[in-house]
């Protein structure tokens, strides 16, 4: 009978102890809803047993406080560089952390695990946590070491001594920021100051040399046959290293054929086919006092750059060797000027020489008598400008100075300034007519052939010359 009640007994007692665990247990759980289980730690700071708003506050106070220390940071060069965890980029997120904490622990959120209940005999169970960062994890990494980042350089077509060649590529590399952000996150969760050394690791290029040379012989089929721009009034031929310019290497990969990028034509076009083709316009100058024409106009030529790509894209698409160049014409617009010379100025004749318009005008009194193109003297070596007179005249003048003639001179300031035909040399060589209109003499005032003449035989010893702006 005793051992059957002592059995009773046990039996009993193992009931009731399991009866006070599961009380336990539900009561943990119940106790503990919407709270964290208890005996639970956070940076050694008491989390346990805490409901959401008390976590808010105590997680607050420990990030702000870890957001301040430093890490240090031993660069490649063996510099050190020391930044807090806020300078690179660590923020806390307390919602994401509080949820950590409350949901430590638990089965399915409410049922506390056997784990923590085993954990909690040994003392206080640690929290852990991932931080958070403010954006991208890499991101304050990148900007702190972007100087320490090597591009790398893909494999590209070249031109050397007229041939094609291919380049080869070259790795880059750049400060493994992955690696170094999770040892900051491990360093800013343990509290620990130990230096942390950069590493860096490899960024291959995106087009090797290997790939291209499958490309090569499309590429100098393109550029060794004859292309040819056409426009209304020039052909021009793009040199092969021109026409390599305009290739797309990564799309020649992907299509497999001649590629041409937009951006590198469109350059091309701006910055070099504009200077060859386009032209500024100007204006036809007619005199309002008598209607005749001071300086002919000329058409201005512009270069329609998007249809002349276009047309050069589908030229190379299509085979051809030829593309035209579309330009817009703009016409010669007339536009009309007050006389350049003033009417009675002095009484009987003078000469009135306007430097802008480069005309010289020959007048009696009220009436112009004639007006003549000139060159006069260039920026460096001007024109003087005043009122003088004619002081001597010679058919046939030379300069020892510039050892050149100078039909027809008439001199206006002693022997050093004058009015004469366009000089010419003791073998018979003579400036050109085309500098008429253009200030390049060394300061005198030179006629054409024909008028300098006329305006010589005209001319008296003594008649004044007036010359202005």
């Amino acid at each position: 009978m005793a051992g059957k009640k002592i059995g009773r007994f046990f039996i009993y007692s193992f009931v009731c102890v399991l009866i006070f665990l599961f009380a336990s247990y539900f009561a943990l759980a119940f106790l503990s809803q919407n709270k964290s289980l208890p005996r639970l730690t956070l940076y050694g700071n008491n989390v346990g047993n805490k409901t959401s708003q008390q976590l808010a506050s105590i997680i607050n106070n420990i990030e702000n406080a870890n957001l301040n220390k430093t890490v240090t940071i031993v660069t490649l060069d063996g510099q050190k560089i020391t930044k807090t965890f806020q300078e690179l980029g660590i923020r806390p997120n307390i919602n994401s952390i509080k949820s950590s904490v409350i949901g430590y622990g638990r089965y399915k959120d409410f049922f506390p695990k056997a784990s923590y209940i085993l954990s909690t005999v040994t003392g206080k169970t640690e929290v852990k946590h991932s931080i958070s960062w403010a954006s991208l994890s890499t991101y304050p990494l990148n900007e702190i070491f972007k100087s320490s980042k090597i591009e790398p350089v893909n494999a590209t077509f070249k031109i050397s001594s007229d041939n094609l060649e291919i380049e080869e590529g070259k790795s880059g590399s750049e400060i493994n920021t992955i690696k170094l952000s999770r040892e900051i996150a491990n360093h800013f969760v343990d509290n620990s100051q130990a230096e942390l050394t950069v590493s860096t690791k490899e960024i291959k290029c995106d087009v090797t040399k290997d790939e291209l040379s499958k490309y090569e012989s499309i590429i100098k089929q393109f550029i060794e046959k004859p292309f040819k721009l056409n426009s209304d009034t020039k052909t021009i031929y793009p040199s092969k290293l021109e026409l390599l310019g305009w290739v797309d290497t990564e799309m020649v990969i992907l299509e497999q054929k001649v590629a041409i990028s937009d951006d590198r034509l469109t350059s091309y076009i701006n910055d070099v086919l504009s200077k060859k083709i386009n032209t500024t316009s100007k204006n036809r100058v007619i005199s309002s006092y008598d209607n005749s024409i001071i300086s002919e106009g000329r058409q201005g030529v512009r270069i329609d750059v998007e249809k002349t790509k276009n047309n050069i894209k589908d030229a190379i698409s299509n085979n051809q060797s030829n593309a035209t160049i579309v330009a817009s014409i703009s016409q010669v617009k007339e536009e009309k000027i007050g006389p350049g010379f003033t009417l009675g100025k002095y009484e009987g004749k003078y000469i009135e020489v306007n430097l802008a318009q480069q005309t010289l005008y020959t007048i009696e009194g009220n009436n112009l008598v004639g007006q003549y193109r000139v060159s006069t003297g260039k920026w460096s070596m001007p024109t003087p400008q005043g009122e003088y007179t004619i002081n001597n005249k010679n058919a046939r003048a030379y300069s020892n100075k510039y050892n050149l003639y100078m039909p027809y001179w008439m001199a206006f300031i002693g022997s050093e300034y004058g009015i004469h035909e366009l000089p010419e040399w003791p073998d018979g060589t003579k400036e050109g007519e085309s500098h008429l209109g253009i200030p390049v003499s060394h300061g005198c005032i030179r006629l054409g052939r024909g008028s300098a003449e006329t305006v010589y035989n005209w001319t008296d010893i003594g008649t004044p010359v007036y010359i202005h702006r």
